[in-house]
């Protein structure tokens, strides 16, 4: 399950990080917004496993030698998605 968190996580910091010259902002958007909205669809044990997975990645970002600049970014993206997330299943 861990590989497949990761590829998730991956995915959505691609979508969220890459340059707007190489993808169009609307598509990245709309794909970050998919991803959100299926996640949101796993059973709860499986989301809240995700979510710690995700807790997990934030603390070895912060803990790696990635230039300062970059841990923002990449811990930002980390918490939109827990925040999405959270926000989703609760109009749900």
């Amino acid at each position: 399950m861990k590989k497949l968190f990761e590829i998730i996580l991956n995915q959505l910091m691609f979508f969220e990080l890459t340059s707007d010259d190489f993808i169009e902002p609307d598509t990245a958007v709309k794909q970050l917004e998919v991803i959100v909205a299926d996640l949101c669809d796993l059973d709860s044990e499986t989301l809240e496993k995700f979510k710690q997975y995700v807790e997990s990645e934030i603390q070895g970002i912060k803990k790696s030698p990635i230039v300062d600049s970059d841990k923002e970014k990449m811990i930002e993206v980390c918490n939109c998605t827990l925040e999405s997330i959270d926000f989703n299943r609760t109009i749900k």
